[in-house]
C-alpha cells in the first residue's frame, strides 16, 4: 500500500512540474530584468583583467586561466538576456497590433 501512495504522489509531482518550471522561468526573468545589459560585458572585461593580473603578479597560470574562462560565460548570458528581452518586446508589440 505504501508503494501505491508513493506512486500517486510521484504522479502528482510530475503533473505540477511544468507549472513549477514556468514559475521558475518567470522569477529568473524578473531578476534578469533588473540587471542592465551592459553589466554582463563589464563582468566579462573584469574577468579578463583579473585573469591577466593573476597571471602576471601571482604567477598562478591555472587560476588565471580559470578566471579568464568566465568571460565567454558572461557574454553568453548577456546574449541570452538580450534575445529574451527582444522576444518579449516583439510579443508585446504583436499583442498591441492585434488589439
Amino acid at each position: 500500500m505504501a508503494h501505491a501512495s508513493s506512486m500517486a504522489s510521484s504522479v502528482e509531482n510530475l503533473a505540477r512540474k511544468p507549472h513549477m518550471e514556468l514559475d521558475m522561468h518567470q522569477r529568473e526573468r524578473e531578476i534578469a530584468q533588473k540587471i542592465p545589459p551592459h553589466v554582463f560585458v563589464g563582468l566579462a572585461l573584469g574577468s579578463m583583467v583579473v585573469s591577466a593580473a593573476i597571471a602576471i603578479f601571482a604567477k598562478k597560470r591555472e587560476t588565471a586561466n580559470f578566471v579568464g574562462l568566465w568571460a565567454p560565460s558572461f557574454l553568453l548570458i548577456g546574449i541570452y538576456d538580450k534575445l529574451t528581452r527582444l522576444e518579449e518586446t516583439e510579443e508585446t508589440q504583436a499583442v498591441h497590433r492585434v488589439a
